[in-house]
């Protein structure tokens, strides 16, 4: 991908999403996202999650104030 910014979460055994790698994102964003579970604890084959709008994308309104201060949009 030509992107500045994106993130490799994996779910850890606790069932909390973990970065596995990142690039250009800061520190701060990664500890306020690494706990949003993405997917349900018991889920085994999931697909990869694309955001095109994090605006608009139900279920991220509280993370809206951290995606403006990261420039993170559509």
């Amino acid at each position: 991908l030509d992107v500045e910014r994106a993130g490799v979460l994996l779910t850890a055994p606790d069932g909390t999403s973990r970065f596995k790698a990142s690039r250009g994102l800061s520190s701060t964003y990664r500890a306020r996202v690494e706990s949003y579970p993405a997917w349900p604890p018991d889920e085994t084959f999931t697909q990869p999650m694309l955001v095109p709008d994090v605006a608009r994308e139900p279920g991220w309104e509280e993370y809206q104030q951290q995606f403006q201060e990261e420039n993170i949009g559509a």
